[in-house]
């Protein structure tokens, strides 16, 4: 598998893995972990929150970090463009990389990196739950709703307006991959209080693969990926109507 313009590795469509036990505690942990060390929350994150166990976790966790092959999961939604979820699996320099593409770009633009700190101007709730909602209707990559949601939930950047609403849908999406009932809410709560508020995270800040410029000075507020990406100014509009969830026009 290629992505033009990204730095060489061994990527794979890994969209197989989705299915297999242990996969979600494994990605969505980190998020649970960062909400623990932020709150007065005592209790540790299990895999079990997941419908998983440590085993499988564990045994799973070889495959996704194997500097041999990079995982690579598609989130095509308008317009032809695609949110890849990209396991980088660089020696020393490892984490998850949602990265923007569309088949006229030259290079991809990077929406988040769970480094730590995180990067990237990141994804509105709004931007998040139209992409998950307007899938191609056939080809590769994940078309499920839920799958959808809750691979780029760590892509999500700050909390939504309406928490209850955006918690029972991050619920039902849990329950729909395996999480028990009875933990199915707690767990989508706190998935949803790791958003990065923390006065650092800046969503103009530049990007090694972006390549975006700041807003100017006194510019209207709008959406912090549209304000990061350097794009020509038909390809900036084709994104825009995309994350807005407009028709294309003529």
């Amino acid at each position: 598998m290629l992505i033009d313009g990204y730095a060489p590795g061994p990527l794979f469509a890994a969209e197989a893995l989705l299915d297999r036990p242990g996969f979600w505690p494994h990605h969505l942990l980190g998020l649970c972990h960062a909400t623990a060390a932020a709150t007065t929350d005592t209790e540790p994150p299990q895999p079990e929150w997941f419908g998983a166990d440590g085993a499988d976790t564990d045994a799973l966790a070889e495959e996704l970090e194997d500097d041999r092959a990079w995982p690579v999961f598609t989130v095509a939604f308008a317009g032809g463009h695609a949110l890849l979820v990209v396991y980088r699996n660089q020696d020393g320099a490892r984490g998850v990389e949602h990265l923007l593409v569309h088949p006229e770009w030259s290079r991809p633009e990077l929406v988040t990196a769970t480094d730590d700190p995180r990067y990237g101007p990141g994804l509105s709730w709004p931007e998040l739950t139209r992409i998950v909602d307007a899938p191609p209707p056939a080809g590769p990559g994940v078309l499920a709703p839920e799958a959808r949601l809750l691979l780029l939930l760590p892509a999500l950047a700050a909390a939504p307006r309406h928490v209850a609403a955006a918690t029972a849908r991050v619920a039902r999406a849990l329950l729909a991959v395996g999480a028990p009932p009875a933990t199915a809410p707690a767990t989508a709560a706190r998935l949803l209080r790791a958003t990065r508020t923390d006065p650092g995270h800046d969503p103009d800040a530049l990007s090694p693969l972006s390549g975006g410029t700041p807003a100017p000075a006194g510019a209207a507020p709008r959406s912090a990926l549209l304000r990061t990406v350097s794009l020509a100014p038909s390809a900036h509009r084709a994104l825009a109507r995309a994350l807005a969830g407009q028709p294309r026009t003529p």
